[in-house]
C-alpha cells in the first residue's frame, strides 16, 4: 500500500523479530542514556470498526512532549500540491497508459476499469506511479477503509494543542513520487491490482499483526512480497526514507521533554528498518510496556 492522500504508500506501511509476549501493540521505546522517545508503527488505513485504537498509543500520546509524521499532512492534502505532484506525473505529450502499458497489462487494468466503475480515461495520461495510488485509494474508499492511526493523531495534535513535526518536507515527497514514476510500470499496476483484489484478507492480517505488535508477520505479509517482487520500489520507500530520517531522528534526543514518532509500520521491520538504523547507533530499542 503508497502515502495516506498518496495512499501514504500503501504500501507506506529490525530483522525478523517477533513480539515478546508482553507487547501489546507496534510501539517501541527509544533510549541512550538518561534519554527516551518513543517509535509507533501505523496503519495509514483503517475501517472505522478498527477504532478505538490500541490504548498504549494513548498513553505515549498524552505524555509526549510533541509527535512527529512522516510528513506534514495538512500541508501534503493541500490541492496546490496535488496539482504540483500531478505535473510531476503526468507523460509528456504523445505517451499515455495505453501506449506505454504492455497490451496483457493495459487489457487487464481496463477491465479492473470496467467492472468496478473505475474513471480509467481520466488518468490515460499520467504515470502508473500516480495511477496506483488512485486505484487503491478508490478501492479503500469503496470498501469502507478510511483514515488510519497517522491521521488519527494529526488531528488529535492539531486539536490538543500539541507541538507537531515531520520527518521529510512535502518537497521530499514529491522526489519520492518522481523517483516512483522511474520503476517498471508494468510491474506497478499489475502489483497494484494484485493488492487490492485482496485488500480485505491483506488488511485483516496486516491489522492483526499491527495491534499485537507482530514484525514478522507484518513483513510477511507487506515487506518481502514488496522485497522480492518490487526491489526497487522497496528501496525506494523504505530503506532510502529511513537512511534520511535517521539523523533527524537523533536530533530529537537534543530536545526538551519527550517525542513520539509516528512512521508506517513497514519502516520498523525487514532489511535496512529504522529500529536496526538505532540499535547500530548505539540505541536501546525495546517494545513499550505500560
Amino acid at each position: 500500500m503508497l502515502v495516506s492522500s498518496f495512499r501514504f504508500v500503501l504500501l507506506s506501511l529490525a530483522l525478523l523479530v517477533s513480539a515478546p509476549a508482553l507487547a501489546q501493540t507496534t510501539l517501541f521505546e527509544v533510549s541512550k542514556g538518561d534519554k527516551q522517545i518513543f517509535v509507533g508503527g501505523t496503519i495509514h488505513l483503517l475501517k472505522p470498526s478498527e477504532f478505538p485504537l490500541p490504548e498504549a498509543f494513548d498513553q505515549v500520546y498524552d505524555n509526549a512532549s510533541r509527535v512527529y509524521f512522516e510528513t506534514d499532512l495538512e500541508a501534503a492534502s493541500d490541492p496546490a500540491f496535488g496539482y504540483q505532484v500531478a505535473q510531476a506525473m503526468a507523460y509528456p505529450l504523445g505517451k499515455t497508459l495505453h501506449s506505454e502499458l504492455k497490451p496483457e497489462v493495459w487489457a487487464e487494468l481496463q477491465e479492473y476499469a470496467e467492472e468496478n466503475q473505475f474513471p480509467l480515461q481520466q488518468f490515460i495520461g499520467f504515470n502508473p506511479a500516480l495511477v496506483g495510488i488512485v486505484l487503491t485509494m478508490a478501492e479503500a474508499q469503496r470498501k469502507g477503509i478510511g483514515a488510519g492511526v497517522d491521521a488519527f493523531y494529526y488531528e488529535k495534535a492539531k486539536t490538543d494543542g500539541k507541538p507537531r513535526g515531520e520527518l521529510e518536507s512535502k518537497e521530499d515527497v514529491l522526489e519520492y513520487m518522481k523517483a516512483m514514476a522511474t520503476e517498471d510500470g508494468n510491474e506497478i499496476i499489475q502489483s497494484t491490482l494484485r493488492d487490492i483484489r485482496n485488500m480485505e484478507e491483506l488488511m485483516g492480517v496486516t491489522v492483526a499483526a499491527w495491534r499485537k505488535g507482530d514484525l514478522a508477520a507484518l513483513d510477511k505479509h507487506l515487506g518481502e512480497p514488496m522485497r522480492t517482487g518490487s526491489p526497487a520500489i522497496y528501496q525506494t520507500l523504505l530503506v532510502d526514507r529511513n537512511q534520511q530520517w535517521l539523523p533527524k531522528i537523533q536530533a530529537l534526543f537534543n530536545q526538551e521533554g519527550t517525542s513520539l514518532i509516528l512512521v508506517g509500520s513497514l519502516h520498523l521491520t525487514g532489511e535496512g528498518n529504522l529500529l536496526d538504523l538505532l540499535r547500530e547507533q548505539g540505541y536501546k530499542v525495546s517494545y513499550y510496556q505500560p
